[in-house]
């Protein structure tokens, strides 16, 4: 992992913020790990290191409002990636499942926001790492507010569903 990204961890200290029984740095690097290890492109790795710096619908530990120093660190399309996971409505990201066309309601701006299919499979696949990062140490009603999960094999290959469905079991 590049020495800049990790910088800009430690800018923001996200040691100090605790996420799930343990910091949001080591949760965000672990999420990270998760991605790599799917052998996903660097973006989408990069962008699991920050999936929730701009705080998301269910953490708000922290939340970073400077786009652009984001953006200069680990490229515009991972903080694209960023954006979109953090102001993602999870309900308006489960309704693509059963959908041709794809988009997510902005919890910001209200407003519906269109993705592409890569776009969409990109947030699947960010939520599925953070899913399989903090499963482990999570009550069974967690694990079961991610059954879902398993009807994602549009936007998920087979590894990412066997991971899913090892801890689902």
């Amino acid at each position: 992992m590049q020495d800049s990204l990790l910088d800009l961890m430690n800018k923001y200290c996200l040691d100090e913020v605790s996420h799930n029984n343990c910091s949001l740095r080591q949760h965000l690097i672990a999420t990270y790990n998760i991605l790599e290890g799917w052998n996903l492109p660097e973006d989408v790795c990069k962008a699991g290191l920050f999936h929730s710096i701009y705080g998301t619908e269910t953490f708000s530990g922290v939340e970073v409002k400077d786009r652009d120093v984001i953006q200069q660190t680990i490229g515009k399309m991972a903080e694209q990636y960023v954006y979109l996971f953090c102001c993602l409505e999870r309900e308006s990201l489960l309704k693509n499942l059963f959908r041709s066309t794809f988009s997510i309601k902005d919890r910001f701006t209200g407003q519906e926001v269109p993705l592409t299919h890569q776009q969409c499979s990109v947030m699947f696949q960010i939520l599925a790492a953070n899913f399989l990062e903090q499963g482990p140490r999570s009550s069974e009603r967690y694990l079961n507010s991610y059954r879902f999960l398993l009807d994602a094999s549009e936007f998920l290959d087979e590894r990412m569903m066997g991971d899913i469905s090892k801890l689902l079991r």
